[in-house]
């Protein structure tokens, strides 16, 4: 059963959900002045709901310029104090997530979905922290029963309507659309597309 947070783009810098595994803040970027001095004291998963570039000026004097397509993930470590500008283009999202637990060894169980579903998910990176997952499902496309075996953060990228039956025929419904973000229990389950198109999103497992 998934439990359910999802939330739109209706302020600046909406929290869709902070809990004792993950605080996650919906960043809108636009050009403009560059913002203030500030640090990041957590690694970050961060998500490219769009496509954008960032200029980074560290305090200490370097600089860095981030760029990103849409649907890209990338890993954020903490670092000293910069300043960010958008130097140009239209405004961006991007769904940053703040990872609170340090992590450890996972060993992931036979029904892992990508022993099950090789072809359906494909880890984008993977390390102490959290393992990041792209999922593109086909349309109608079923998905034998698999396990989840840590909570995780999923970032739909396109629009999703997943029916999710559980080892006990429950069934639950995943909606969601681009720049949703919700928040999964460990569960065992099969899936099914019920869209006439595919749908893609990003799974980051969190490990504890």
């Amino acid at each position: 059963m998934f439990l359910l947070a999802a939330a739109g783009l209706l302020a600046q810098r909406p929290v869709p959900i902070d809990n004792e595994w993950a605080r996650v803040v919906i960043a809108a970027a636009a050009p403009g002045p560059k913002g203030r001095m500030h640090k990041h004291d957590m690694n970050r998963v961060m998500i490219y709901l769009d496509k954008g570039t960032q200029v980074i000026d560290y305090e200490a004097g370097s600089s860095k310029t981030i760029s990103a397509q849409a649907g890209e993930v990338q890993w954020d470590p903490k670092g000293g104090m910069h300043t960010s500008t958008i130097p140009s283009g239209p405004p961006f999202r991007i769904v940053e997530i703040e990872l609170k637990k340090d992590g450890g060894p996972v060993t992931w169980p036979e029904a892992d979905p990508l022993k099950v579903a090789p072809k359906t998910y494909r880890v984008e990176f993977e390390n102490s922290q959290v393992r990041v997952v792209r999922v593109k499902v086909q349309p109608h496309q079923r998905i034998a029963e698999h396990e989840h075996a840590l909570p995780r953060i999923i970032v739909p990228l396109t629009e999703v309507d997943i029916t999710v039956t559980a080892t006990n025929g429950t069934k639950s419904a995943l909606k969601g659309k681009s720049g949703d973000v919700i928040f999964g229990q460990p569960a065992r389950h099969s899936e099914e597309n019920m869209l006439d198109k595919p749908v893609e999103l990003i799974l980051v497992e969190l490990k504890g």
